[in-house]
């Protein structure tokens, strides 16, 4: 599993951890979401995201590629960040 990080936040604060097969549901105020950190996701972890958050197809598409540069796109009422690490050479 290349899960780094899976937490959910509200109103700018960690709350909790979560599963990437856990899907949260949001408060009325719309203030919360969730960050899952993959490294190196497999092609199955992308498929449980897509079907846990009904993730849109390109979102997913956009991940299983590693030279894609990062991303922040509106899929319908979805904001999929894609980003990478930095790293240090040496």
């Amino acid at each position: 599993m290349s899960v780094i990080a899976a937490h959910y936040y509200n109103e700018g604060k960690r709350i909790r951890e979560i599963a990437i097969n856990e899907r949260v549901q949001l408060d009325k105020s719309r203030s919360g979401f969730c960050w899952i950190a993959l490294h190196e996701p497999t092609a199955d972890e992308l498929h449980t995201l897509q079907a846990t958050y009904h993730l849109h197809p390109l979102a997913i598409d956009n991940a299983i590629h590693p030279l894609r540069p990062p991303t922040l796109e509106a899929y319908n009422a979805q904001l999929p960040a894609l980003a990478h690490t930095a790293q240090l050479p040496g």
